[in-house]
């Protein structure tokens, strides 16, 4: 689980810390970020994502490689042409859209985490490529860098701790490895991609077996982004209870039983936040080998219920659908961010729901809103707000710092700017907007 997180010269945030420690090496289980539009809030989401695709950085080269290779064939369609030239599948260019703009200093990212009861942190940096990369943490006695890996005078400067290795013929290979492929790649997407390659046997006999466990963590982060109606998923963990896709879909039989227990999450879920809606089901239907299934609802509708395709239900609605995975995940142990969390969603159903899955959260979420009505259930030491200042220099502030008593109405102070993070703008005077609309209007008439 995530304790701080820590960014420089990336994006919008030249030098912040998020602190989600709660005493010193515990975390808090549930974080609401707040702030101003444009202060940053995707940005941070966005510093998660980028952590979980550094170690899907070999499958993104293989993708790219694929995908150009298949395009000498067969023409590929638009948007995947226009994610290959836009960088999607190439994380050199993925780096360079991380960056703040117009800066020369290195980007960092200094994650802060617990996991299986021990604590560390994971550093990176990177401008062109990766440019240092440090983990600390549990070495089997005590905690400690377990490595440290920077450019030094344009060579690979390499430090492991003591027993890192197990074998003296893993170290000559992982550090040949290091030096072919860091830069490009970092050292956890190395161990990672070793890990994929050999057997488990290998792995336990020449490596330091608590190495690979921030790269555990990582690939169990989940962080997801809001764009349109749905969420455009950077990183995904499945957690048990919900079948991947909740809509429609193509499973084996084997798989009717998760299909069946997703139904009656789904059904108990709806039925108890949607006063109209009376019941929830699949229609399955076997197609060759295999069962395809589609989400259905018993709607009261005009005094009678009807049954209604859920595609036909409104973005919000289909928008909670796939949000409940998420928060299924936060209940058994994962770490879920989930951005703009109350786009589409009315604010007392998302209050209720938030409010309603506090005490069942047993790994973490963090989350992005700016629901105001949620800071009346809200705990102030959940409750962030990003603060910008005049500068655009930005600041998080936890309102546990503030003097806040039992009686005082939190959503009250936010909305009057006691904790910072609202717009602070002038009146927008419409009417200089359409005058000047009128002008160009009687110029156009004019030269025509």
């Amino acid at each position: 689980m995530i304790t701080y997180v820590e960014l420089k010269n990336f994006k919008s945030f030249k030098d912040t810390r998020f602190d989600f420690r709660k005493g010193k090496k515990d975390y808090k289980k549930f974080v609401a970020i707040y702030g101003e539009n444009g202060s940053g809030k995707s940005n941070f989401v966005d510093s998660l994502s980028f952590l979980r695709l550094t170690m899907e950085s070999f499958h993104m080269v293989l993708q790219s490689e694929q995908l150009q290779q298949m395009h000498i064939t067969t023409p590929l369609p638009d948007e995947i042409m226009a994610a290959l030239r836009n960088g999607a599948f190439s994380f050199p260019k993925m780096m360079a859209n991380h960056r703040m703009i117009d800066c020369t200093e290195p980007t960092s990212i200094e994650l802060g985490f617990v996991f299986n009861n021990h604590s560390g942190y994971y550093s990176i940096s990177f401008a062109d490529s990766f440019v240092g990369e440090k983990l600390y943490y549990y070495t089997g006695k005590q905690s400690g860098v377990v490595f440290d890996i920077s450019i030094q005078d344009g060579n690979i400067r390499k430090s492991f701790c003591g027993s890192f290795f197990k074998t003296n013929e893993a170290a000559k290979e992982l550090k040949m490895l290091v030096d072919q492929y860091w830069g490009k790649h970092s050292l956890l997407s190395i161990l990672n991609n070793e890990r994929e390659r050999k057997n488990a046997e290998y792995i336990k006999n020449n490596y330091l077996e608590y190495v690979f466990e921030p790269i555990n963590m990582i690939l169990l982060l989940t962080a997801k982004h809001s764009i349109g109606s749905f969420q455009s998923q950077n990183a995904n963990v499945n957690y048990k209870g919900v079948i991947e896709n909740p809509m429609e879909g193509n499973i084996i039989p084997s798989q009717e039983q998760i299909l069946d227990q997703t139904e009656r999450i789904l059904n108990t879920f709806f039925t108890q936040a949607y006063s109209d809606i009376k019941q929830v089901f699949y229609k399955k239907s076997m197609e060759g080998s295999n069962l395809h299934y589609r989400l259905y609802a018993n709607k009261m509708i005009g005094g009678q219920i009807r049954n209604i395709d859920f595609l036909q239900e409104s973005e919000g609605t289909k928008r909670i659908l796939f949000m409940i995975n998420d928060l299924l995940g936060a209940c058994q142990g994962g770490t879920i961010a989930l951005d703009e969390i109350d786009t589409g969603i009315h604010d007392l159903l998302l209050k209720t729901m938030l409010a309603s899955i506090n005490d069942w959260i047993n790994g973490q979420l963090i989350i992005t809103t700016h629901n105001t009505y949620l800071l009346e259930t809200l705990r102030p030491q959940s409750i962030y707000v990003i603060n910008v200042d005049y500068l655009g220099n930005k600041e998080v502030h936890c309102l546990d710092e503030f003097d806040i008593h039992g009686t005082n109405n939190i959503r009250n102070m936010y909305i009057k700017g006691l904790f910072g993070g609202v717009p602070v703008v002038d009146e927008i005077e419409y009417g200089e907007i359409v005058e000047e609309l009128r002008i160009t209007d009687e110029t156009q008439e004019e030269t025509e």
